[in-house]
């Protein structure tokens, strides 16, 4: 019935808030199952079942819960890809990156030095490219950049997830066997970026899109290939400043 609240201040004001709902009905009634992005449905089957009692699912608290829960998603090639996806859980969601990689280079770099970055535009289009990092001396940077596309209302959420939680997961997937997730390393987003991200929201909003969309991921990705040896100098001193501790 929220849902057709009159006024749009009454209604939920994203699918995080339904999801919530969801589970709290889940939980006093054990009639359904909500499932989290990623993670394999199963559905009410007990009908099926012969005289097999019914079961009230276990809904997930944290978003850590979820990482540790998620499955490689159907729609998505077992490639070395990397893509964004929101995570909701009974307490919190969250904003995450999957990213698909040889087993070996995951174990190689679960110590690696991490670093993350946004970058935007705002003409022709508004978009934001999403900088992660895992830095290793010998083996060199692993990059791990994601575009935002600010006008698709599921970008927007990323965006808002990003600036009030204020960290992000991401969840390690091999290539060997793509159908569960064996790490997760998380991500702090510094204060000044998170009101950027805020305030580069807002913007989007009001701004008009003269250009396809592609067109500024051209143009933040040629800015990204520039930035790079600024990034690594960066991740250079911080290995420098490991060895002296």
């Amino acid at each position: 019935m929220a849902c057709m609240a009159k006024s749009p201040a009454d209604r939920p004001q994203n699918v995080g808030d339904i999801i919530k709902v969801l589970v709290a009905l889940e939980e006093q009634f054990g009639s359904g199952r909500v499932t989290q992005p990623g993670i394999d449905p199963i559905g009410i089957r007990t009908s099926q079942l012969p005289e097999q009692p019914s079961q009230p699912p276990v809904a997930l608290a944290t978003v850590e819960e979820v990482c540790w829960q998620s499955v490689w998603p159907a729609d998505k090639p077992v490639a070395e890809i990397v893509f964004p996806m929101p995570l909701y859980a009974q307490r919190e969601s969250a904003a995450s990156l999957w990213v698909m990689l040889p087993r070996a280079e995951i174990d190689r770099r679960m110590l690696n030095i991490r670093y993350n970055q946004f970058l935007f535009t705002t003409s022709p289009h508004p978009m934001i490219l999403w900088i992660t990092a895992i830095y290793d001396p010998k083996q060199g940077p692993r990059w791990l950049p994601c575009y935002l596309d600010m006008k698709l209302p599921r970008h927007q959420e990323l965006c808002t997830l990003l600036a009030d939680t204020g960290y992000y997961p991401l969840l390690f997937f091999p290539l060997e066997d793509p159908q569960h997730c064996i790490n997760v390393r998380t991500f702090a987003i510094a204060a000044f970026q998170r009101q950027l991200l805020r305030d580069w929201l807002q913007t989007s909003k009001s701004l008009p899109s003269s250009a396809p969309a592609v067109v500024s991921r051209n143009l933040l990705k040629a800015e990204f290939e520039n930035y790079k040896p600024q990034i690594l100098a960066k991740l250079e001193n911080v290995k420098m400043a490991t060895v002296i501790d």
